[in-house]
């Protein structure tokens, strides 16, 4: 039942010392697998550059910072010499990088130290990382390149790496300038801030099957927001049968590739929808007023926003079936609402979509029956696009005719709810002269 949660980060374990290269170029230095597809560095915060193991300054075609940038384009030294596509930190020296935006924790390993060595030596880099760049915690040293986990310090994103020279001072028997860095790679692309609903808008709870009042422990719509906990734990409400909550994001909810929002159900021992098919009808909406509906889902669903570009209000609507067979329970609740996230961030500059809100803008279907005296509606008459839009209120043939027995269906862009106390679509017919309905009954 549960669809595993693509915020949640893994907790995998630090490696304190690294080198984990296998791969060796034409001199026999190892090397990091081949460059990926990945994210790299993009910008360098400070550089201090040590001496070389002679005391000497770094040569000049060695200090460029910004080599350190972009995708590895100094694997191969020797061949690119004298220009030089990395640059050489020197003994004790050190540099940081940036990402252009928080890099996300995956699954193993998370960036690649990018290092460039023409031979095998001792050259080691200290590796630490921050997400603010003002703290940096240590996560590994590395000889030559490699790749790091920072799993154990930041379980969710890291935004700056720290690479610091802690070559031993002999070298290898080589005159060093230290460690040569090319590049930092991300393995898991840019981190997706995680969301949460923030606020109840609405709370209509509703009957258990056995029509009693549905347990005061599961009546609490706030259980509805902020994190999931996503556990058989009590910590959702219940919807009853046919009843519905609304809920705000503090920001708007982004529409991104693929779906973009996710509810989270809890039902206690995880039985599939066919044992337990507690199911909801969700809409999404910008201003809290006027909605569209964007699918149903049994226990935990994934959904996209579809035509809104963004939104900031998820309506869920319980749709379970009351008289389906609910697997060890004689009375049931229906949906359990455990909480709402969204899967792309926020939207950074919301602007409303340019949907029509109250009167209905496309024709679905237009089948015309005959006039009374069993010819055609004239043509005039029969273009069922006039149905669309604002009545005009005229003695104009600005109307589509079904004829007798025919049959039009028009969609609205957002969703026409019930409201039980008062009437909810209006319908403006034309007969010329406004004759009375028991003069001139077109119903």
């Amino acid at each position: 039942m549960k669809n595993p949660n693509s915020l949640k980060i893994a907790g995998l374990s630090l490696i304190a010392a690294l080198s984990v290269s296998t791969n060796v170029n034409a001199q026999g230095a190892p090397m990091p697998p081949t460059p990926g597809s990945g994210c790299y560095a993009t910008g360098v915060v400070s550089f201090n550059q040590g001496l070389t193991a002679l005391g000497t300054a770094v040569n000049a075609e060695r200090s460029i910072s910004t080599n350190a940038l972009g995708a590895p384009n100094g694997q191969n030294p020797s061949v690119y010499a004298p220009v030089q596509n990395f640059v050489s930190l020197g003994l004790g020296g050190s540099i940081v990088i940036e990402f252009a935006e928080p890099i996300a924790n995956g699954e193993g390993n998370d960036i690649i130290i990018w290092e460039s060595s023409a031979s095998v030596n001792n050259e080691r880099g200290s590796i630490e990382v921050s997400q603010d760049g003002l703290g940096y915690v240590p996560v590994a040293t590395i000889n030559q390149g490699g790749q790091v986990d920072f799993a154990d310090v930041f379980s969710d994103y890291i935004r700056f790496v720290r690479i610091t020279d802690v070559t031993p001072v002999s070298g290898g028997g080589q005159v060093t300038d230290g460690f040569d860095l090319d590049a930092v790679e991300c393995l898991h692309g840019a981190y997706v801030f995680p969301c949460y609903a923030n606020e109840v808008v609405s709370f209509n709870q509703n009957k258990q099957t056995d029509g009693s009042s549905v347990s005061a422990v599961r009546s609490n719509p706030l259980s509805a927001l902020g994190a999931p906990e996503n556990n058989d734990t009590q910590n959702f409400v219940s919807l009853g049968f046919g009843g519905d909550i609304t809920l705000k994001f503090e920001s708007p909810i982004k529409n991104g590739e693929g779906n973009d929002v996710r509810v989270i159900e809890t039902t206690y021992g995880n039985p599939s929808c066919a044992r337990y098919p507690e199911t909801i009808r969700a809409f999404a909406s910008q201003d809290g007023c006027h909605f569209i509906w964007i699918g149903d889902g049994c226990q935990d669903t994934d959904f996209d926003l579809g035509s809104l570009a963004w939104a900031q209000y998820i309506r869920l609507m319980d749709v379970s079936p009351i008289g389906a067979t609910y697997q060890g329970a004689s009375v049931t609740d229906a949906y359990d609402v455990d909480g709402i996230m969204c899967l792309n961030g926020t939207e950074e500059n919301p602007v409303p979509s340019e949907l029509v809100t109250d009167v209905a803008t496309q024709v679905i279907s237009y089948m015309p029956g005959l006039r009374k005296n069993g010819t055609a509606v004239t043509a005039a008459r029969a273009i069922p696009t006039n149905a669309l839009g604002l009545p005009q209120g005229t003695n104009n043939v600005n109307f589509v005719s079904l004829g007798f027995g025919g049959s039009l269906v028009v969609k609205f862009d957002y969703v026409i709810f019930d409201n039980a106390a008062t009437n909810d679509i209006s319908l403006v017919e034309t007969s010329y002269g406004n004759p009375s309905c028991a003069s001139y009954s077109e119903k």
